[in-house]
């Protein structure tokens, strides 16, 4: 009614929340989402609201969505509300998957590179107004074709999804982690200390040689080449060109021996 209290419930929605007999009067919106404060008339009229509500032993989500009932629904002066409950689980559910899908790359379930740069333009906007410093890092393994021709192309499936998940548990979180393409990878933080950065890059260039990769009781020597860059203060460059130089410094490493880090003359 006017004063959301209420006066009747389907059957649907009797089921969710209690039996019939439990409704008794006085009961408002209030008493039937005790856990969800609104202002149901300002926050409900002409919008949708997403809310979520245990049932039985699950979590299900609703979009709620109000109606005004005048009086020439109930024959005299009076006016109430309709509050519609729509489930939306499954299809909050079918969204997140395709998100995910959009967003990450299939096989090892690290950020793909069209997400990277969604991620990283942000990231690098606010360093620039920030004034803080970046460093981005590029690298690739090392000789990859033949894992794929010796081992098969399952292994070599096997050796990307191992290493981006190694990775990502020494990676600081705060950074963005991506598959950049094929066997490249790029990983992009800001607001560091380069001095930190240059000695977990060739840590990780050690780690990457010692790692056990192991498929179908098969070992292989994985190794990997790194290139960075960044700067020591504030951003002073664009953000294509800060990934064109690791890139550069990337290849530097590849055709200087492999199995290395190389730095950009700015960091050095």
């Amino acid at each position: 009614d006017a004063s959301f209290q209420i006066v009747h419930m389907n059957q649907k929605a009797k089921s969710l929340f209690f039996a019939e007999s439990e409704l008794k009067s006085g009961f408002t919106l209030n008493h039937l989402l005790p856990n969800i404060e609104i202002d149901f008339e300002s926050t409900l009229l002409g919008n949708a609201l997403e809310i979520e509500l245990p049932i039985e032993t699950d979590k299900r989500t609703f979009s709620l969505e109000l109606l005004v009932l005048k009086n020439r629904y109930f024959g005299r002066n009076y006016n109430g509300y309709c509050l519609t409950f729509f489930d939306i689980t499954e299809h909050k559910k079918e969204m997140e998957v395709m998100e995910k899908m959009a967003s990450y790359d299939g096989l090892t379930q690290i950020y793909n590179r069209r997400y990277f740069y969604h991620l990283a333009t942000e990231m690098f906007d606010d360093a620039q107004i920030q004034m803080k410093n970046i460093a981005v890092v590029m690298f690739d393994l090392d000789d990859f074709k033949i894992v794929n021709d010796i081992y098969g192309h399952q292994a070599g499936d096997y050796v990307l999804e191992e290493l981006a998940q190694f990775l990502k548990t020494r990676f600081p979180k705060d950074g963005i982690f991506a598959r950049y393409g094929g066997e490249e990878f790029i990983y992009m933080v800001t607001n560091v200390t380069i001095n930190d950065v240059k000695k977990l890059i060739s840590s990780l260039c050690k780690e990457v040689a010692t790692h056990p990769f192991v498929y179908s009781e098969r070992k292989m020597k994985i190794t990997a080449s790194f290139g960075v860059s960044g700067s020591m203060k504030s951003i002073e460059k664009s953000l294509e060109t800060y990934i064109k130089e690791a890139d550069d410094m990337l290849y530097c490493s590849k055709g200087n021996g492999k199995n290395q880090v190389f730095f950009t003359k700015d960091i050095q």
